[in-house]
């Protein structure tokens, strides 16, 4: 995750004609930080960042775990997607299976804020494409096509 991360970053800074992009990224590690939840935020702007702290409010959010979908980190987080944000998450399973397994106050969220929730299964993706387990790259890939962050063609010329 932190190397996806990382590497949207770096693509997201080079100028792709639309001009630089300043990006800031970080991270926080649960306690035990060997199987526990970790939280990245990354920032993109036109304009530098001058704020250093974690992010409360986005506009796209991603779970590369499905293990961490527990009703306290979705009510914490989906609380502060924007309305009509993206949720991404990496699963097997459907949007609509996923949506049916969250309590109804995270549905109602999800509703009410119009959050396009969007299950991907970037694990069996990037095996099969990449033959590595790297989901990030998929879910980078996702997230820029549906925010449209980069331009939807671009080729190694633009880099």
């Amino acid at each position: 995750m932190k190397t996806a991360l990382e590497t949207a970053a770096f693509i997201y800074a080079e100028d792709s004609g639309n001009g630089c992009k300043y990006v800031q990224s970080g991270a926080r590690y649960g306690a035990a930080r060997k199987g526990a939840a970790v939280f990245m935020n990354l920032r993109i702007s036109d304009h530098p960042i001058r704020n250093s702290s974690e992010l409360t409010e986005r506009d796209v959010l991603a779970f590369f775990n499905e293990k961490f979908l527990l009703d306290h980190i979705l009510k914490e987080y989906l609380g502060g997607l924007k309305q009509r944000g993206l949720f991404v998450i990496n699963s097997p399973k459907s949007g609509a299976e996923l949506l049916r397994s969250f309590s109804p106050e995270v549905r109602t969220i999800i509703t009410d804020r119009q959050i396009k929730l969007v299950a991907i299964d970037a694990t069996q993706a990037a095996l099969r494409h990449l033959n590595r387990n790297l989901p990030g790259a998929a879910i980078v890939g996702l997230i820029n096509k549906e925010v449209e962050i980069l331009p939807s063609r671009i080729s190694n010329e633009d880099f």
